[in-house]
């Protein structure tokens, strides 16, 4: 599953997504950049001016909620129109190859879903909105001055630069996951086989150490999941934190040195805050959509059609006749069951 996936489901309502969420940012860089003329009437004590340019940036935040609450609907749509897909394609695989393990065919058809959802889809849309509001911010901070751009750029590669090297470690944390969950699929499938054994023999105690030691298994695979993924986000967050502050120091020089407006100030360490925190989503959901790396690559392999020869469906014109001969089965107890012989 990759975005081009999710483009090909609906591709009228894909575009209607992407165009959303092109005005939906716009909406949100705007209510930060109508601040600046407002604090600059403020400084004149020109209330009236101040109010206007708050309500413009009020209708802004409204419109802003607005749509980010339609892109959430149609982006849900768009996914579970493409898991249903995915569904559907793995079935048939199971189908086609007689699968009759039911912790795999749970895990694939579940866990994975569920997984795939929150380490894939989820974060894109994080990821595109992000970087949308990373570009849209950095061309009103350029409007201020250049500095602030340059210093802005410098920040966002190195925020980036961490998923890079937490890449190997989340993925494979995020694989064992799903490979302790079907192991526990499979552990309770098995021994619920032998629940009237037990019943029997009264050995609940095996059947009760064999579940915790699979829940612990994936207890501690979901931990160590859990810690790499916040430690690469630990490092973003220190580095997004360094980068406010001398995003702030830069504005207060440009504004001492006469460079910048009154207004700029506060707005640009809104924006820097803004770019930062984007800096923090993206590395965290590039990180998280690298950790899907291998549950994504086992979904496309359950979903590459396979070289089974098909048998082909005779018609009943095609059939002449069926001969129905020494239709027999024999019991140990010497008793038979004979279907007489018959012409069709």
């Amino acid at each position: 599953m990759n975005i081009k996936d999710i483009f090909k489901e609906n591709k009228v309502r894909f575009s209607i997504i992407c165009i959303s969420i092109i005005i939906e940012i716009l909406c949100a860089t705007g209510v930060t950049y109508l601040m600046t003329p407002a604090f600059n009437y403020i400084k004149q004590n020109n209330l009236q001016a101040f109010l206007v340019f708050v309500i413009l940036s009020a209708s802004f935040q409204f419109l802003d909620t607005v749509l980010r609450a339609v892109i959430v609907v149609l982006y849900n749509q768009q996914i579970q129109d493409c898991f249903h897909k995915i569904r559907n394609n793995i079935s048939k695989h199971f189908i086609d190859t007689n699968e009759k393990n039911i912790a795999e065919i749970q895990n694939d058809l579940n866990s994975n879903m569920e997984q795939l959802n929150s380490k894939y889809a989820t974060p894109l849309l994080v990821l595109i909105r992000r970087a949308l509001t990373i570009v849209f911010s950095i061309g009103i901070l350029i409007t201020f001055h250049w500095s602030l751009v340059v210093l802005t750029l410098i920040l966002s590669i190195i925020g980036l630069y961490v998923p890079k090297a937490f890449e190997n470690l989340t993925s494979a944390a995020t694989f064992t996951v799903t490979q302790k969950n079907k192991n526990l699929f499979d552990t309770i499938e098995k021994w619920a086989r032998g629940l009237d054994e037990l019943r029997r023999y009264g050995s609940f105690n095996r059947y009760e150490d064999a579940i915790k030691k699979s829940t612990l298994s994936l207890k501690n695979a979901t931990i160590e999941d859990c810690f790499w993924g916040n430690m690469a986000t630990a490092v973003t967050s220190f580095i997004s934190l360094i980068g406010i502050v001398l995003l702030l120091v830069l504005s207060m020089y440009l504004y001492a040195t006469g460079k910048i407006v009154f207004g700029a100030v506060i707005t640009s360490g809104i924006f820097a805050n803004q770019i930062m925190s984007a800096i923090t989503y993206i590395a965290e959901s590039l990180n998280e959509i690298k950790s899907s790396r291998k549950i994504r690559q086992k979904i496309n392999k359950l979903q590459q059609p396979l070289n089974i020869q098909k048998i082909r469906k005779l018609s009943d014109n095609i059939i002449d006749q069926i001969k129905i001969s020494k239709l027999q089965v024999s019991f140990n107890n010497g008793r038979n069951i004979k279907y007489p012989d018959a012409w069709c």
